[in-house]
């Protein structure tokens, strides 16, 4: 059988600094996602980036209640300051 995406989603979340709390956990709890499982991948995923990175997170939800996410891109606003701020020292 082969897995088919029910859910697509997009969420901010900062890098390396998840929690497994609200509103998170009732998110992912809607569509049958482990939050702790889903938490430590993702603080795993993102513990090279500075923890003030805030990224655009998709999580597409497939029919057997397994996921897979990536980041889309760093939030321009604070990129632009980690720029300034090395730029400065």
């Amino acid at each position: 059988m082969e897995k088919e995406i029910i859910k697509t989603f997009s969420i901010f979340l900062r890098s390396g600094k998840v929690e497994a709390g609200p509103p998170l956990s009732t998110i992912l709890g809607n569509f049958g996602i482990n939050t702790v499982k889903f938490v430590k991948e993702y603080n795993e995923f993102t513990k090279e980036l500075p923890d003030y990175f805030l990224l655009v997170v998709i999580i597409n939800v497939y029919n057997d209640k397994s996921y897979n996410f990536f980041y889309k891109n760093l939030v321009f606003l604070y990129y632009y300051d980690y720029y300034l701020l090395i730029k400065i020292f």
